[in-house]
């Protein structure tokens, strides 16, 4: 999914892994798996959310144009 302008994050649904505490601020892209998201702040900057076990949501420093996430794993590209 992705999102057409600079927006916030909505989430509902099942909570165990924290998926529905989306951080606040405006966000040109979002990706999401059964256990963690990430998504693309206005500013090119990571945030993600929801299950770490395997370290998936610790987002490196820098700026991103797109990004993909999947069990256990997250990827982007960066700027």
């Amino acid at each position: 999914m992705s999102i057409i302008s600079d927006s916030p994050i909505a989430c509902w649904g099942s909570s165990n892994t924290g998926l529905t505490d989306a951080p606040p601020g405006q966000f040109t892209a979002i990706a999401v798996d059964s256990g963690h998201s990430c998504a693309i702040r206005a500013d090119g900057t990571i945030a993600c959310w929801g299950n770490n076990y395997a370290g998936q949501t610790d987002a490196p420093p820098g700026q991103f144009t797109a990004i993909a996430v999947g069990v256990g794993h997250s990827c982007a590209i960066r700027t």
